[in-house]
């Protein structure tokens, strides 16, 4: 591979993150409204589908240290979009979808 050649990753999202996006989209339906719901999903999945290509160009996340794993963070406003590359599996797996105002969630509450 050279250097212009891209790397395509294969998205997983863990159930964890998989509930936060739910509860994420209740809430923006039932404070805002249904369609408002719907933009927000739909621009989050756009930006996740974005980790495809080059997820390492995201910064390295605060929580990393304390899971010790290399977790990479997305900004999705108001949302941190939490991730960790997987080289060998050619894989981004979406650990947490979370509110960027909220205290770094701990270790144990980011890895399934």
């Amino acid at each position: 591979m050279n250097a212009w050649e891209r790397k395509t990753f294969k998205i997983t999202v863990s159930p964890k993150a998989r509930a936060d996006i739910l509860e994420a989209a209740s809430y923006i339906q039932q404070t805002r409204s249904p369609q408002a719901s719907s933009q927000w999903k739909a621009s989050l999945t756009d930006a996740i589908l974005s980790l495809k290509d080059m997820p390492s160009r995201c910064p390295k996340a605060s929580e990393s240290d304390d899971v010790g794993l290399e977790i990479r963070a997305l900004l999705h406003h108001p949302h941190r979009i939490l991730f960790r590359v997987v080289d060998d599996k050619k894989t981004v797996e979406i650990m947490r979808v979370y509110h960027e105002k909220r205290e770094p969630l701990a270790a144990e509450n980011i890895v399934d």
